[in-house]
This record gives C-alpha cells, sequence and structure tokens, in this order.
C-alpha cells in the first residue's frame, strides 16, 4: 500500500508535468505569487507544477525518497505531515517570498527532510533517531540549499519548507505527548472514582494490545463491558 501510494504521487506529478507541457505552460500560472490574493489557493497546487522536465526529475527523485521515510511511520503521518508542510510553507512564501511566480515541490520536500530530523528531537523512539541518523548521513548537505544561491531558484520555498517540517515535527511530537498525558490522566481519575471501572478499563486495554490467546474472551469482557455501562450511567 504504501509503495502504491509513492507511485500515485509520482504519476499525479508527472502527468501534471506533461499536461503543462502540453498547453505550453500554462498551468505555470496557478503557481504562488506572494501577496496577490488570487493566488492565496495555488499553495496547493504549486508544489504540483514545474519549470522543466530537469526540475521535475529532480525533485521528484527527492519526493520518492523522503516520502518513503515518511511512509514508514504510517500512510496516516505521511498524509497529515504533508498536508501541514504544503500549507506552511505555501502561507509563508505568499507572505514573504520575492514577487515572482514560485512553483514545484521543493518546498514539501525540504519540509519532509527537516521533519525526519526534527522528530528525532522531538520524539526520542528508536525508529526516529535511526531515520534521522541517515538522513544526516546522506543528505546533510541539503542544509545549504536554504540559502539564497542561483538566480531563479526559490530559495524561500526550501527555507520555508524546512521552517515548516520542524513545526511540524513538533506539533506530531506535542500532540502524542497530550494523548499518552490524557489517557493517563483519564485512568487515575477513574481509579480514583470507581476502582472497579478503573481495573476494567486498563484490563480491556491490555486484552487489546496482547496476544489473540490471552485476550480476554466470552463470559469475562462480557462482566466487564456490563460494569463499564452500569457505572457510566
Amino acid at each position: 500500500m504504501k509503495i502504491r501510494v509513492l507511485l500515485i504521487l509520482a504519476a499525479v506529478i508527472s502527468g501534471i508535468h506533461f499536461l503543462n507541457i502540453f498547453t505550453g505552460y500554462q498551468l505555470s500560472r496557478f503557481g504562488i505569487f506572494p501577496r496577490v490574493v488570487e493566488t492565496l489557493p495555488h499553495i496547493y497546487s504549486a508544489p504540483l507544477l514545474h519549470g522543466n522536465t530537469a526540475h521535475l526529475v529532480n525533485n521528484l527523485i527527492g519526493l520518492m525518497v523522503f516520502s518513503g521515510l515518511c511512509l514508514l511511520r504510517g500512510i496516516k503521518f505521511y498524509l497529515w505531515s504533508s498536508f501541514i508542510i504544503i500549507t506552511l510553507t505555501g502561507l509563508m512564501v505568499w507572505l514573504f517570498a520575492r514577487p515572482a511566480i514560485h512553483i514545484g515541490a521543493s518546498g514539501w520536500i525540504f519540509g519532509l527532510w527537516s521533519l525526519t530530523i526534527a522528530m528525532a528531537w522531538f520524539d526520542h523512539r528508536f525508529i526516529n533517531i535511526v531515520i534521522a541518523v541517515f538522513v544526516i548521513f546522506f543528505y546533510g548537505g541539503m542544509f545549504y540549499g536554504v540559502l539564497p544561491g542561483r538566480p531563479g531558484v526559490s530559495f524561500e520555498s526550501h527555507l520555508f519548507g524546512a521552517v515548516a517540517g520542524v513545526i511540524c515535527a513538533l506539533l506530531t511530537a506535542k500532540t502524542r505527548r497530550y494523548e499518552r498525558v490524557r489517557k493517563r490522566i483519564f485512568r487515575v481519575v477513574l481509579n480514583f472514582s470507581n476502582p472497579h471501572i478503573g481495573i476494567a478499563m486498563l484490563r480491556l486495554e491490555k486484552s487489546a494490545r496482547a496476544p489473540e490467546n490471552t485476550a480476554l474472551k466470552g463470559p469475562e469482557l462480557e462482566n466487564l463491558c456490563k460494569d463499564r455501562v452500569y457505572q457510566s450511567v
């Protein structure tokens, strides 16, 4: 399924590019022109457009690599992170970038790049650390892409994409931390108000994580559910 996501993404971006060529690059007008209100919705179309085939190929390689790394954490994580990165990058480009049409997936790519590194800082799980070390070792040189360089290259998209990736990592880590804290508080409140409910909830939670042969079954599970419903009424 994850490979299918990458293939669909590559096919869509490539298809849009060849359609853009066929129309004489008329689709490029759907890029972001900073501080022009009419182009504000283009923050979602600009990452799908490219100036030429070399631009497309370079971005596709980077997008496939970093999308694949983010997909290791799940499709939901990848889609949510991409939405946050594209939205924040597009808004910052629209607000602060130089007056020109900005197109290309490079902001998205730099966002995923910085996300993979920043996740290890905000969420110290083993998979995040491994991915971050890999990215720093093989793609650490991308840092120079956030600096002004060649004319005609939107370094603003690179810079703001990297910033958006760090913000996304912070939001994701805080959300996970909030969920863990919320569950602990909920369990403490249940235990304090009625120990029987707290014990029942804990056993149900453990049974959901346990192997099938150790899960609660039959009358035992039914009794726990009955206790839970009765006490909540």
